[in-house]
């Protein structure tokens, strides 16, 4: 969920976006042809929503992302993505880290 939301992959939960292994706890996330896309009010609402409303994180993923300076994202992305959608990115990961460090408190 936090990569959908800082992709901005509004519709992975629409159903059938996720597999799982048979025997497993692996999970395959696909169609991920909504990420960066248009972004439509709802739909990041929703997800903001989701979002606050986390329980469980990788604490892995939350340092990696806190230690990953913007500057990185921003070199790496630049070939992909316009100035408006690395700004909305660094934007959510700013919000996504925040949310992580308020679980921490809990």
């Amino acid at each position: 969920m936090a990569v959908d939301y800082l992709t901005s992959n509004y519709d992975r939960f629409s159903g059938g976006n996720i597999l799982r292994e048979k025997h497993g706890d692996i999970l395959y996330f696909i169609d991920n042809g909504a990420a960066f896309g248009f972004e439509k009010g709802w739909d990041n609402a929703y997800l903001h929503n989701m979002i606050t409303k986390m329980k469980k994180i990788s604490i892995k993923m939350y340092k990696k992302l806190k230690n990953t300076p913007n500057f990185v994202f921003q070199k790496c992305l630049s070939d992909v993505l316009d100035k408006k959608q690395i700004e909305k990115l660094l934007k959510r990961k700013k919000f996504l880290l925040l949310q992580f460090e308020k679980m921490q408190k809990i």
